[in-house]
């Protein structure tokens, strides 16, 4: 029985560090992924811009809302705080406008109609774990990858929505867009 034990607590000091580490870069990004989706959610409901700023210098981001021209803390509870990054988490990019920032502070913006700014936010932990962060400007959803990604392609239109946005044969304009070339 005490033998087993010892195994035990063996087996859980080699387990227990590792855990730890892996699960600070994951537990970091869901927390800034619940802050970007408040921010969308609340940003249409509010009808306020608000702006998520991403400080590289201090490692940290926090949220302002624009009201009258002015920024000032939101009116939701919790968010006008500042989040410093933990210890083992550096914010190492954004990418956003199309152009790469690395350092300085960077605001991304989330607008009333559920637009957002298109930013890709990359997060690296000790062990060079990375998660980046995409934001879609059109929808506000937020995509996650386990990898570094420097610029995403959209992705293509599905044949069904592709067939919708055609217009109805007969109206006088091409029925596809192949027709719209020679022949």
């Amino acid at each position: 029985m005490i033998l087993v034990l010892l195994l035990l607590g063996i087996v859980l000091m080699l387990v227990l560090p590792n855990f730890a580490l892996r699960s600070s870069l994951a537990s970091t990004t869901r927390h800034l992924i619940g802050t970007i989706r408040t921010l969308s959610s609340l940003s249409v409901h509010s009808k306020q811009v608000l702006k998520l700023y991403l400080d590289f210098d201090q490692q940290a981001y926090w949220v302002r809302a624009v009201v009258k021209g002015e920024e000032q803390l939101p009116m939701h509870p919790g968010l006008g705080e500042r989040v410093v990054l933990p210890e083992a988490i550096r914010l190492v990019g954004v990418r956003g406008g199309g152009k790469l920032q690395g350092g300085g502070q960077i605001v991304v913006q989330f607008l009333p109609t559920g637009r957002t700014d298109e930013a890709l936010i990359q997060l690296v932990d000790q062990d060079r774990n990375v998660a980046t962060l995409f934001l879609h400007p059109l929808t506000g959803s937020v995509k996650v990858f386990d990898r570094a990604v420097d610029q995403l392609t959209p992705d293509p239109l599905p044949d069904r929505v592709r067939l919708a946005l055609l217009p109805p044969p007969g109206l006088g304009v091409p029925a596809s867009p192949l027709s719209l070339g020679g022949r």
